[in-house]
């Protein structure tokens, strides 16, 4: 099963038995995760593949056994969430975070993609890795990765403080994608993640 395939599960789950299940991952947390950590009370934890993960509404907290930590949502059916994401990546603390967003086009290599958080400003950003976004080594080839800039002073500030996320692409100005991700837990879970990455 999959990272989100075993959140899905989860968040079933946690439908089921509501705050039972929010009691028992809370007092996980306060035994398991040590002091600071538990100061962000996820809905679910547990640890699988060798991460430590926890669940924000609709948000996945992880880290690895090297300190590296990302926090993931997607939208769309079951097992497609590679084609509808977006995940904020921590490779240590206190690194710039990286922003990637999975589209569900992989053929937009020219595209520009424009990004609003709420009513806010709309970001657009053109292909190339300094002022936009790019496709580097490793990611998949419908994921579009903002520029560190971008991102950091930005991008990710505003997803913290809103609602949702909508992502257009655009080719020759005409739209050929558009995806909205709900922002609800982002911010409990860049928490949970500093905590964790804490000496």
């Amino acid at each position: 099963m999959g990272v989100l395939a075993a959140r899905t599960a989860l968040y079933r789950l946690g439908g089921r038995l509501g705050g039972a299940v929010r009691l028992v991952a809370a007092s996980l947390a306060l035994l398991g995760a040590g002091g600071a950590v538990a100061q962000v009370a996820p809905d679910l934890v547990g640890s699988k593949y060798g991460e430590r993960r926890a669940y924000f509404s609709d948000w996945l907290a992880s880290c690895r056994p090297d300190g590296s930590c990302h926090a993931l949502t997607y939208i769309g059916a079951e097992g497609d969430f590679f084609d509808h994401a977006v995940r904020v990546s921590v490779p240590r603390a206190g690194a710039d975070m990286a922003l990637v967003i999975a589209g569900p086009r992989a053929d937009a290599g020219s595209a520009t993609i424009a990004l609003r958080v709420d009513g806010g400003p709309t970001h657009r950003l053109p292909p190339g890795e300094d002022l936009g976004w790019a496709n580097a080594p490793g990611d998949a080839a419908n994921e579009f990765r903002i520029s560190q800039s971008k991102a950091n002073l930005s991008v990710i500030p505003e997803m913290k403080a809103g609602r949702f996320l909508t992502a257009r692409w655009a080719m020759d100005e005409r739209e050929i994608d558009r995806l909205q991700f709900s922002l609800r837990g982002l911010t409990a879970a860049l928490a949970w993640i500093e905590a964790h990455q804490a000496p």
